[in-house]
């Protein structure tokens, strides 16, 4: 997959804009929380959830390749989640 950033500076300009002004209309008040979106685009998914808990609702939910290809990719010894609560592997 190609990153076209490069390609269209003009653009990435132009949408980095857009999003400024909707993040200042939207999060720039007082007391207003973190988007949950950019927290989860700056530390990856073991924000809301550990790895042990989507294995389990992966297979819960029928999903045992999905969840097996997750654990392969995300090896729990390798402590994926660090600050983020302890990831465990799910027989």
């Amino acid at each position: 997959m190609k990153n076209v950033a490069d390609d269209y500076p003009e653009m990435v300009k132009k949408m980095n804009h857009r999003l400024a002004l909707w993040e200042q209309e939207h999060l720039g008040f007082p007391r207003n929380m973190v988007d949950p979106l950019q927290k989860v685009v700056e530390t990856g998914p073991w924000k809301y959830v550990t790895l042990e808990q989507w294995v389990n609702h992966l297979r819960t939910a029928g999903w045992e390749e999905a969840a097996d290809q997750l654990l392969n990719k995300y090896n729990p010894a390798d402590d994926v989640s660090s600050a983020y609560g302890k990831a465990t592997a799910v027989k």
